[in-house]
């Protein structure tokens, strides 16, 4: 994140929001390893990389923060924001899934990134839903008539994330998907007084 009169970067709000998008990868990847193990020669393979999105925060190019009101300029970077890229494949087909440390894509620039990523049979991008990161949606500029998205920068982000996942390909591993459950009712409780 920025650092400043504002900061960009990855709140703990963000952080579980990550955390819960990467449970979701994990479900999506035992459930391609369930439909895939079947067969002699399916095997599941797993591929990670990560990739630094951060704008560069200087004077001479305002970086205007997404959300909690316009006008909130990053003044410099206190984390760095991340594309954080996966690759499945069951030797027939290639999924990459994506997860960007923004307020969110809008579909004209995800649908560049799926066009520079035409043989993979799908591509998800999912944002952390960061609001201390720029405005990459064009509702948060300086102010309520102005957008605060930098074209260049979301060219940025769409090679960032095609490099991010052809890296993660090359990186492709075989895996083997498992799962496991237990129970523990002391995890949970009513906090609240009176207990209800």
């Amino acid at each position: 994140r920025l650092t400043g009169e504002s900061q960009l970067g990855i709140g703990l709000r963000s952080r579980l929001l990550g955390r819960a998008c990467w449970w979701f990868l994990l479900s999506f990847a035992l459930l391609l390893g369930m439909t895939a193990g079947g067969t002699a020669q399916s095997q599941l393979r797993f591929g990670i990389h990560r990739v630094d999105i951060t704008p560069d925060v200087n004077d001479d190019d305002a970086v205007w923060l997404a959300g909690y009101g316009w006008g909130r300029k990053a003044t410099g970077v206190h984390d760095p924001l991340y594309a954080t890229c996966v690759v499945l494949s069951d030797g027939v087909q290639r999924l990459a899934l994506v997860t960007v440390d923004l307020v969110g894509l809008q579909l004209p620039t995800v649908q560049r990134v799926r066009a520079q990523l035409a043989d993979f049979t799908y591509v998800m991008i999912g944002s952390t839903h960061n609001h201390e990161g720029p405005d990459t949606i064009g509702i948060w500029g300086k102010t309520p008539l102005q957008r605060g998205v930098d074209e260049a920068y979301l060219q940025r982000i769409v090679r960032g994330v095609v490099e991010g996942v052809r890296q993660a390909e090359r990186r492709l591993t075989a895996v083997r998907v498992s799962y496991g459950t237990a129970n523990d009712e002391s995890l949970l409780g009513d906090s609240r007084q009176p207990p209800v």
